[in-house]
């Protein structure tokens, strides 16, 4: 799950740091295409698409040095996609909505559990509005 396109800096903070790693990638494995497999990824991860569907093409390229290497591409894009997943994306929501990191995680699970891939995009503004109305209702520490 991406940043909504709605939060414009949370989404280029995402991109830049799917970029980045991108980056260390390629260099990391001597690609030398990596500066397509770059801008491919940047525009994927922009449209809300991400590393997912641009691990394919960085597979493709490392298959043609070795199956070791391509091996190599899919670990790395699968550790990618974790981090995004489980530290990224929760602290960019966090910092942008409000809801603590691990109540995004939460609701993640929940909503994405409950109600499949609709639930998941519902997962994070419903915390939100939960938060809100919990914050709301309870009483404050000096009343009584």
């Amino acid at each position: 799950m991406s940043p909504s396109r709605e939060d414009p800096r949370g989404l280029i903070r995402y991109a830049l740091v799917g970029a980045a790693l991108t980056v260390v990638l390629l260099w990391t494995l001597y690609l030398a295409r990596g500066g397509l497999l770059l801008l491919y990824l940047s525009a994927l991860v922009a449209i809300g698409l991400g590393p997912l569907l641009s691990a394919i093409p960085a597979i493709a390229v490392a298959l043609t040095v070795s199956p070791t290497l391509a091996l190599g591409v899919v670990v790395f894009y699968i550790a990618q996609q974790q981090l995004e997943n489980h530290v990224l994306v929760p602290k960019i929501m966090e910092r942008q909505v409000g809801v603590n990191a691990a109540g995004v995680i939460i609701a993640l699970l929940l909503g994405g559990s409950l109600l499949g891939a609709i639930g998941a995009i519902l997962a994070v503004p419903t915390a939100a509005i939960l938060q809100v109305i919990f914050e709301e209702l309870a009483p404050e520490s000096g009343e009584h």
